[in-house]
C-alpha cells in the first residue's frame, strides 16, 4: 500500500513538473520572440515564477533525502495544488484578473495551507524522540495562526514593492498586483481599489487560518483526552 502511494505521489510530481516545463518553453517562446515589449516583460515574469515555483517543489524531496525527515504525503500533496491554482493558473494563465473572486480564493486557501504546515510541522517535532518536551494545543495554534498572518502580510508586502518598483522603474502602470488601477465601484467600502483588495485579501487569509487553527486544536484536544 505504501509503494502505491508513494508511487501516485511521483506521477503527480511528474504531471506538475511537465506543466511546468511547458510553461517554461512558453515563456522562453514570449522573451525570445514576443513582437512587443510588454509580451517580452510577461516572458521574464513567468520565466522567474517557473524557476521559484520549480524550487518550491522539489524542496520537500530535498528536505526528506538530506535530513532523512518524512513528510507526509497529503501536506506534498496540499502544496502541488497550492502552486498549481496560485501560480499557473493565477499568474501564468492569468486567473486572477479573468476570474471573478480567484485571487480572494487563493488567499483563503493561502491562509488554510500555511496554517495546516506550521500545525503538521509542530506535530511532527511533538513525536520527535529527540525532543525532552511536547509543545501543548494552544501554543500549537497560536503559532499556526501567526505563522500564516506573518506569510500572508509578507505576501502584500511583495505585491506593494513589485508595484512600487515597476512604476518608478519603467515610469508606467505596468504592475498592478494590488489592484490599485481598478476601480472601487462597492457602495459599502469607501476606500480606494488597492487598499479594499488588500484588505480583503488578509481577512479571507486570516479566516481560513483561523478555520484551521480551531479545529486542529479541538482535534489536539481530543486525542490528548483519550
Amino acid at each position: 500500500m505504501r509503494k502505491k502511494k508513494i508511487l501516485r505521489l511521483k506521477v503527480l510530481y511528474g504531471i506538475f513538473l511537465f506543466i511546468l516545463l511547458l510553461e517554461l518553453i512558453g515563456s522562453l517562446g514570449a522573451l525570445f520572440f514576443g513582437d512587443t515589449q510588454a509580451i517580452r516583460d510577461a516572458g521574464i515574469t513567468n520565466l522567474f515564477l517557473v524557476v521559484i515555483t520549480t524550487g518550491a517543489i522539489i524542496t520537500p524531496w530535498i528536505i526528506e533525502s538530506r535530513y532523512d525527515i518524512d513528510i507526509p504525503d497529503f501536506l506534498e500533496v496540499i502544496l502541488i495544488v497550492m502552486l498549481f491554482i496560485a501560480v499557473v493558473l493565477g499568474f501564468l494563465n492569468d486567473y486572477y484578473v479573468n476570474v471573478k473572486n480567484f485571487d480572494k480564493f487563493t488567499h483563503a486557501l493561502s491562509g488554510v495551507t500555511l496554517s495546516v504546515v506550521a500545525f503538521q510541522t509542530l506535530y511532527i517535532f511533538n513525536q520527535s524522540k529527540k525532543n525532552t518536551f511536547n509543545i501543548g494545543s494552544l501554543s500549537m495554534s497560536l503559532f499556526a495562526y501567526t505563522f500564516s498572518i506573518t506569510l500572508l502580510v509578507i505576501w502584500e508586502f511583495y505585491e506593494f514593492f513589485i508595484d512600487t518598483v515597476t512604476f518608478n522603474l519603467e515610469n508606467a502602470e505596468t504592475r498592478n498586483m494590488q489592484r490599485y488601477q481598478w476601480v472601487n465601484e462597492s457602495l459599502r467600502f469607501p476606500q480606494d481599489y488597492g487598499l479594499y483588495d488588500t484588505m480583503i485579501d488578509l481577512w479571507v487569509g486570516a479566516l481560513g487560518a483561523l478555520v484551521v487553527v480551531v479545529v486542529g486544536y479541538l482535534l489536539i484536544r481530543k486525542k490528548q483526552s483519550i
